[in-house]
């Protein structure tokens, strides 16, 4: 599709004007449909499943798996070393693996940055305690 839309074509290899119809060779006009393609199910998935903070990583995860498959066609579909079922294969599986390390990642630094603010909180109540006298000092007083 996107060697045949546009007006100016680039190698996903150099990111070179190409001429349209070589395998590997996008358009701008293409990548902009793609990442609208991407968005329209993220949007899809964030009203279905609501998971507002997955709306970015749908797009990027999809934009992943069309760059790899640009970058398959340009290497080795065009050598006749992996059929094109192979090379769509290939870029589903690296768009949900990004999207697998995405949601991992974000769900790692959720954990450090509750597990830093409960040491944080931990150590202000440690502090603040100091700061004032136990009732027992107060009771000799009387």
């Amino acid at each position: 599709m996107g060697t045949l839309h546009g007006k100016q074509f680039y190698n996903t290899l150099n990111f070179k004007k190409d001429a349209r119809g070589k395998n590997g060779v996008v358009s701008l006009e293409i990548t902009f449909i793609e990442i609208v393609g991407s968005a329209v199910i993220s949007i899809i998935f964030t009203i279905g499943y609501g998971c507002y903070y997955r709306f970015c990583w749908i797009i990027i995860a999809g934009k992943i798996g069309n760059y790899t498959d640009s970058f398959l066609v340009a290497t080795l579909e065009r050598k006749q070393i992996l059929q094109n079922d192979v090379v769509n294969f290939i870029n589903t599986l690296a768009g949900a693996f990004t999207a697998y390390v995405l949601i991992k990642s974000f769900l790692v630094a959720l954990l450090l940055s509750f597990i830093l603010l409960q040491f944080k909180l931990n150590n202000f109540c440690e502090n603040q305690s100091t700061k004032y006298h136990s009732v027992s000092e107060y009771s000799s007083i009387f």
